[in-house]
């Protein structure tokens, strides 16, 4: 029994062999202890570098998010700014415009008083005017009427002379005639 399993350990030996050959591969010669050491140092420098790699990697990548982060945060603050300076513009330009309207109404506010002012100093001229104006017609009525009642009673008076002239034109004749009859019934 012993004989089969070493005979089946030897065979399974022999294909074991024979699949690594066929396979291109070669067999090594028993390693030495310096051999293993130098080989042990060598995975462990390999080791350490891929580790040192990865935390270079590491660095590399959180640097880079770090940027990252910087460059979203300068990105957000611009942002703000340019939001901030638009606002500042608005409020700005808004106040102008108020400004300026304020400005408009205050100018229009004024030139109405002005105009009132204006139209009410016309009418009060006119009204002025009006009054003169009736004064003088009634100055003119009044001269006109005096004239009328002078030239009335010069006429009157002349009449008057007229008649008195007359009169006396009468009783001079009166006389005359009665003193010329006088005259005549003497030598009568």
């Amino acid at each position: 029994m012993e004989g089969d399993v070493e005979e089946r350990k030897s065979t399974e030996v022999k294909e074991g062999c024979e699949e690594v050959l066929s396979q291109g591969g070669q067999f090594s010669q028993p390693r030495e202890p310096e051999k293993i050491k130098e080989e042990e140092e060598k995975e462990e420098e390999e080791d350490k570098k891929e580790e040192e790699e990865k935390k270079k990697n590491k660095k590399k990548e959180e640097e880079k998010k770090e940027e990252k982060k910087e460059e979203e945060e300068k990105k957000n603050k611009k942002k703000e700014e340019e939001k901030k300076n638009k606002k500042k513009k608005e409020k700005k330009n808004k106040k102008k415009k108020e400004k300026k309207n304020k400005k408009k109404k205050e100018e229009k506010k004024n030139k109405k008083k002005k105009e009132k002012k204006n139209k009410k100093k016309k009418e009060e001229e006119e009204e002025e005017e009006k009054k003169k104006n009736k004064k003088k017609g009634e100055e003119q009525e009044e001269e006109e009427e005096k004239k009328k009642k002078n030239k009335k009673k010069g006429e009157e008076e002349e009449e008057e002379e007229e008649k008195k002239k007359k009169k006396n034109k009468k009783e001079e004749k009166k006389k005359k005639e009665e003193e010329e009859e006088g005259k005549g019934g003497r030598s009568r």
